[in-house]
């Protein structure tokens, strides 16, 4: 049981410091012009195929990839897309109240 519940908040983990690596990488260079939740839905996306790609390959140990494991991080990439969301939509402006000061 212990094995299980720290299998779980690893992945937990796992998947969300995967999303905040990639995330922050991806967010860089890609979905710049987007409204906050599509831009951090592709963000996440993107992010998640790299930290799946990336636990593919580690729980594969080097012969083939196994690629299921990249459904582990799954519900940590959840939350952080949550997050995520949230930090872009507090940071938002819509532009189109030209006369805000007059």
């Amino acid at each position: 049981m212990a094995g299980l519940i720290g299998f779980s908040i690893g992945c937990l983990l796992g998947g969300m410091v995967g999303a905040a690596l990639f995330g922050w990488i991806v967010e860089r260079f890609a979905f710049r012009d987007k409204p906050p939740a599509t831009r951090a839905a592709l963000t996440i996306g993107v992010a998640w195929l790299l930290t799946g790609t990336l636990a593919a390959w580690g729980f594969g140990r080097g012969v083939d990839l196994y690629w299921p494991a990249a459904l582990y991080y799954v519900p940590g990439c959840f939350l952080y897309y949550l997050l995520y969301r949230r930090r872009l939509e507090r940071a938002y402006v819509e532009d189109t109240d030209a006369d805000v000061f007059t």
